[in-house]
C-alpha cells in the first residue's frame, strides 16, 4: 500500500492493523494525533485500521533552517522580550503564529512537520538570549572601571555601593539614571550607561526586523536590571562566593524575589497609570541601541537630549 499525501503534497505515514479471526475486544493507545482514519471490515472477523499521520522532521532541511534564522528567531526574541515574564516560553499557539506570519509562502502550511524542531530550537534560543544579559551586564561594569581607573576591589566595592544606593529599595537606584536636570534632580531614567549597554543585546538579537515604533521591551528590561543586580552582587560577593548560575538558570521558575520586584518597575501606579510613558520608551530604545555599533539608525545628538527626561 502506498501511503497517500495530503492537499499541500506532504506525505502521509499510513498504519494497518489486519486480524484474521473473529474480534471479540480489543484495546489500543496511541498517543500520536490522527489526522485521517479509514475503518474497512471485509468477511467474517477481519478488520483493518490505517491511521495516517504527517511526516515529522527532528531537523529543519537548510532551506526552512535559513528562513528560520532569519526571520524566525529574531520575531521570536523581540516577542518575549516585550512580555513582562520572560522567562516563560513562548507557547504552541504563539509558535504557530509566528510562523505563519514570518516564515516563506513555500513554508507556511508544513509548521506541524517540523513543531518539534522548532520547540526544540526555541528553547535554546530563549535560554541564550536571557543569559546574553548577564554577560553584557558583566563586560559593561568592567568597561566603567577601567574608563574611571577603578584597579582596587575596594574602590570597585565603593563604586557598586554608591550605584545601589544607600536605602536598599530596587525602584529607584542611583544606576538607572543618566544625569541630573538642571535643579540637581536625577534624569535620564534607564539610559545611564550600563543599563543601556546591557540592554544592547536585545536589540542587537533582534536587528533587521522592521521599525516597530509601538515596541515597548519591558521583558527586555526586566532582564537587563536583574543582570546588573546580579553582576553587583556577585562582584561585591567576591570570587569565591560567586552564585555561578546564569541569568536563564535563575529565573527558570520565575519566583526569583528580586526579579518580581523589577518587573513592578514597568507595570503601573495606583491610580493606573504607566510607570514607564511611551514618550520615556522611545527615549530608553534609541539610548541602548546606540550602544549597538552595528545600529547606524542613532545619532548621538539624539542621545543626549534625551538625558533632559525627568524621572518616573
Amino acid at each position: 500500500m502506498v501511503p497517500p499525501k495530503t492537499a499541500d503534497g506532504q506525505q502521509l505515514l499510513a498504519h494497518t492493523l489486519t486480524f484474521q479471526a473473529p474480534i471479540y475486544n480489543l484495546k489500543q493507545r496511541d498517543d500520536h494525533v490522527v489526522n485521517g482514519r479509514g475503518i474497512e471490515i471485509n468477511g467474517h472477523g477481519q478488520y483493518q485500521e490505517n491511521i495516517y499521520r504527517p511526516e515529522v522532521d527532528e531537523n529543519m532541511p537548510n532551506p526552512v533552517k535559513t528562513a528560520f534564522e532569519k526571520d524566525f528567531r529574531p520575531t521570536a526574541i523581540k516577542i518575549a522580550g516585550s512580555s513582562n515574564e520572560p522567562w516563560v516560553n513562548l507557547g504552541q499557539n504563539e509558535l504557530q503564529r509566528i510562523w505563519s506570519e514570518v516564515m516563506p509562502s513555500d513554508f507556511k502550511g508544513h509548521y506541524k512537520r517540523f513543531e518539534r524542531a522548532v520547540n526544540t530550537s526555541v528553547e535554546e534560543i530563549l535560554k541564550k538570549w536571557r543569559d546574553s544579559f548577564g554577560n553584557k551586564a558583566i563586560k559593561a561594569l568592567e568597561s566603567i572601571f577601567q574608563e574611571q581607573g577603578l584597579v582596587d576591589a575596594d574602590k570597585q566595592n565603593e563604586y557598586i555601593t554608591q550605584q545601589t544606593g544607600t536605602t536598599n529599595t530596587i525602584s529607584r537606584r542611583p544606576y538607572y539614571f543618566a544625569g541630573t536636570d538642571d535643579k540637581g534632580k536625577p534624569a535620564g531614567s534607564f539610559q545611564a550607561y550600563i543599563v543601556a549597554a546591557t540592554l544592547s543585546e536585545h536589540f542587537r538579537a533582534i536587528q533587521g526586523l522592521p521599525a516597530d515604533h509601538n515596541y515597548q521591551p519591558s521583558g527586555a528590561l526586566i532582564l537587563t536590571i536583574f543582570a546588573i543586580e546580579k553582576t553587583f552582587d556577585d562582584h561585591l560577593r567576591g570570587k569565591d562566593k560567586t552564585d555561578t548560575r546564569s541569568v536563564g538558570d535563575l529565573l527558570k521558575d520565575g519566583n526569583n524575589p528580586t526579579v518580581r520586584k523589577i518587573k513592578m518597575l514597568t507595570g503601573t501606579s495606583r491610580t493606573g497609570q504607566k510607570l514607564i510613558p511611551d514618550d520615556l520608551w522611545s527615549k530608553i530604545i534609541r539610548t541602548a541601541r546606540s550602544h549597538n555599533p552595528l545600529d547606524p539608525n542613532v545619532t548621538e545628538e539624539e542621545v543626549e537630549e534625551d538625558i533632559d527626561e525627568f524621572p518616573i
